[in-house]
């Protein structure tokens, strides 16, 4: 396992220290003010929030280097909603949402984690699916339908943006489905507490190698994982011989949609690529379309060939295009490998055990298959829900040789 204090290390500690001083914005609702919103998809769109004045911090979480995740409550405006239940989604914006039960569901809410850095400055960012109404739902619909606010000239906003159309509040993302209209420019959101992933919210410096499964609007907290082991890990050269590896914690994205229109994000995934050669690889998987020849983007597909990897892009080695929702051999091809089979890899000739660690994310169906359903404590007297439980590991990566140690169900 690697032991890196690089300098950036410890200069986040000295900002998460400042934040706790200055005090603490956790279970404390806030009024998030939006100030850009672009559209990804027919049916998404990527929101940029400012802080307010009053945020005890420039950055939204307490700690500059550990994920962040958020609480969106909303106001119901359909009948249709009134009639949730229980359910809720984690933090990667795609389950049902909740009806807050005492509030006389009133309000419904919804988990999202940010794609932007937690050490960003003055905003975060969101990616947001509006789903058609649906009993219990809606809050998608209801942050796509938000209007632009007035911009605060201490954030920045993308007004040249070239990889997205700029929405406005003539052009909305996607609306409630049932011909209602949403007003407003904020929202209120609670910052939830840091997320304990195998015993530590911390993910810097824990492991050689890291796999990200995401499935649709499951890239988004994934997505700041990556940001934050890319950006922020700095190894020095002693540490580098030290622990017999010449290279920081690589990360390996293996991303699965319908069709090429509904990759999120892959702008920003690309450029990600190309910024961090030979740390960031990424295969893209499509489920219900076969592509022959070089897509817009320059990457060989598959075709209709049935093979669980692709050829690579012809001038990007480390982007990926294949077909398929899912296997252990494209677990293996894609991702890095299991410790028990990490000896058996042809580009893996080295003798040290290497530490390696999978998150998951996507709608429930797509985490039980990739690792076994997720469950949760019994809820609490007060009504509130039971935190989540790992479960034992199942289905494509169990297959694949991976054990319960190297794999994280968000």
């Amino acid at each position: 396992m690697l032991q890196r204090t690089p300098i950036t290390f410890f200069l986040a500690l000295l900002i998460a220290a400042a934040n706790v001083v200055s005090g603490s914005s956790e279970s404390t609702s806030t009024s998030f003010k939006l100030i850009q919103k672009t559209r990804l998809s027919p049916d998404s769109c990527l929101l940029r929030f400012a802080l307010p004045a009053s945020y005890p911090s420039t950055n939204l979480g307490h700690d500059p280097l550990l994920p962040t995740c958020i609480k969106v409550t909303v106001p119901i405006t359909s009948p249709l909603q009134e009639c949730g239940d229980s359910s809720s989604c984690g933090c990667d914006g795609s389950g049902s949402g909740s009806v807050e039960k005492k509030k006389k569901k009133t309000t419904l809410s919804k988990s999202y984690s940010p794609t932007s850095h937690p050490s960003t400055l003055n905003y975060f960012e969101l990616v947001v699916k509006s789903y058609p109404l649906q009993v219990g739902g809606g809050v998608g619909a209801h942050l796509c339908n938000l209007d632009v606010g007035n911009v605060d000239v201490n954030v920045d906003v993308d007004v040249n943006a070239d990889n997205v159309i700029q929405c406005d509040a003539e052009d909305t993302c996607a609306d409630n489905g049932d011909g209602s209209s949403t007003s407003g420019d904020h929202i209120i959101a609670m910052l939830k507490s840091a997320r304990m992933m195998h015993g530590s919210p911390t993910i810097l410096n824990r492991w050689d190698s890291i796999g990200l499964v995401a499935g649709g609007t499951g890239i988004a907290p994934l997505l700041q994982l990556a940001k934050i082991v890319l950006e922020s890990e700095s190894k020095s050269e002693s540490e580098k011989s030290n622990n017999g590896s010449d290279s920081d914690t690589t990360v390996h994205l293996l991303y699965i949609n319908r069709r090429k229109e509904d990759i999120l994000m892959r702008r920003e995934i690309d450029d990600m690529v190309e910024k961090h050669e030979g740390r960031f690889k990424v295969t893209y998987s499509l489920t219900q379309e076969d592509v022959d020849g070089e897509d817009d983007a320059g990457s060989t597909s598959i075709g209709t060939n049935t093979s669980t990897h692709s050829n690579t892009n012809s001038s990007n080695p480390n982007i990926a295009l294949t077909r398929g929702r899912g296997s252990s051999r494209m677990a293996l091809a894609a991702l890095p490998p299991p410790a028990s089979l990490q000896h058996q890899r042809i580009d893996s000739p080295s003798t040290s055990s290497q530490s390696t660690m999978i998150f998951v994310c996507g709608r429930d169906g797509f985490v039980e298959s990739w690792g076994g359903p997720v469950g949760r404590a019994p809820i609490s007297p007060d009504g509130t829900k039971g935190k989540k439980i790992q479960g034992p590991l199942l289905g494509w990566l169990r297959d694949a040789g991976y054990d319960a140690s190297e794999v994280f169900k968000y």
